[in-house]
C-alpha cells in the first residue's frame, strides 16, 4: 500500500469513527448586522494530530470515493443541526461545500433530496457552494438545475480569481456569488475589481457574499457598494455546534461593534 493509499485509509476511517464533524462560521447581513446565515466547514478532530483543517484533507478525499462519504457527512450534520437551531428560533440559511467530483455520481440529487426530507429541513435555507466550477460537466449542470427547481440555492466560490469567471456563473444555475477575500485588500485595482463584482451580481439578480472580512472599513465599503453579505474574522470564525449556538442565542452582543445603517 503507497503512502497515498494509506492516508485515504485513515481519513475513511476518520469519516467512519465520527472524527470529522461540521464547523459554522456565520455569514452576516451587511446592513442590519445580524446573522443570516452559516457555512459548513469540515474538521477532522485526529486523536493524535489534534484538528487538521479542510486544505490538508479535502484534496486526499477529492482523489478517492471518500469525497462522497465526506461530502453525505456534511450534508447530515449541517441540515440536522439547521433543524435544532430552528427549533430554538434562528431559521438560518446552511452552505454546505460540494466537490465538483460529487457531482459524477448519478445519486447525488436524490441524495441531497432524500436527507432534506430525513431532517425536515427546507430546500429553501440549503445552499450548495460549488468548488472547482470548471470541473461541472453539463450531466453536473443538469443535477444542479433538477435541485435548484426544488428550492435549493446554488453558490459559485472565489468569484474574481482563479477559474470562478462571471461566464460561468452565468452557465450554472447560480443564486449567489462568493467574492474572494483577496479584493478586499485595499489597492485600487481591487477596489474597482470588487465594485464590478458586486454590480454583476446585482444585476444578474444574484446574492452577494464578501470572504474575508476583517474590518469595520472594509463593511463601509461593501455597504456603500451594495454587497448582500459578509463572512471573515470580523464575524468570527467557524465553532463547533454548542460555540455556534451560544452565539446565536446571544448574537446582538457579540458582532463587533458592526451596527445597522
Amino acid at each position: 500500500m503507497t503512502h497515498h493509499d494509506e492516508r485515504v485509509a485513515e481519513l475513511r476511517g476518520a469519516l467512519e469513527r465520527g472524527e470529522v464533524v461540521a464547523y459554522y462560521q456565520p455569514q452576516v447581513d451587511l446592513q442590519s448586522g445580524r446573522i443570516v446565515g452559516l457555512e459548513a466547514l469540515s474538521r477532522w478532530h485526529h486523536p493524535e494530530r489534534g484538528k487538521v483543517l479542510p486544505f490538508e484533507f479535502i484534496r486526499l478525499a477529492e482523489g478517492s470515493d471518500a469525497i462522497d462519504v465526506l461530502g453525505r457527512a456534511m450534508l447530515h450534520d449541517a441540515t440536522a443541526f439547521g433543524r435544532r437551531i430552528a427549533s430554538r428560533g434562528h431559521r438560518l440559511q446552511i452552505s454546505v461545500n460540494v466537490s465538483a467530483v460529487q457531482l459524477y455520481d448519478d445519486r447525488f440529487v436524490d441524495d441531497v433530496l432524500d436527507r432534506l426530507a430525513e431532517s425536515d429541513f427546507p430546500a429553501q435555507l440549503l445552499t450548495l457552494e460549488l468548488t472547482e466550477s470548471r470541473l461541472i460537466d453539463s450531466a453536473g449542470i443538469e443535477r444542479l438545475e433538477r435541485l435548484r427547481n426544488e428550492g435549493v440555492g446554488i453558490s459559485v466560490d472565489d468569484l474574481g480569481v482563479g477559474h470562478a469567471s462571471r461566464a460561468r456563473v452565468r452557465r450554472l444555475p447560480t443564486t449567489e456569488v462568493k467574492i474572494d477575500r483577496s479584493l478586499l485588500s485595499g489597492a485600487f485595482t481591487d477596489a474597482r475589481r470588487l465594485a464590478a463584482l458586486v454590480r454583476f451580481g446585482r444585476h444578474q439578480g444574484l446574492r452577494t457574499v464578501a470572504e474575508g472580512v476583517e474590518t469595520r472599513a472594509q463593511v463601509e465599503r461593501l455597504r456603500r457598494l451594495g454587497c448582500d453579505r459578509g463572512q471573515g474574522y470580523l464575524f468570527g470564525e467557524a465553532r463547533g455546534e454548542a460555540e455556534t449556538i451560544a452565539l446565536l442565542d446571544a448574537q446582538s452582543s457579540v458582532l463587533g461593534g458592526v451596527e445597522p445603517v
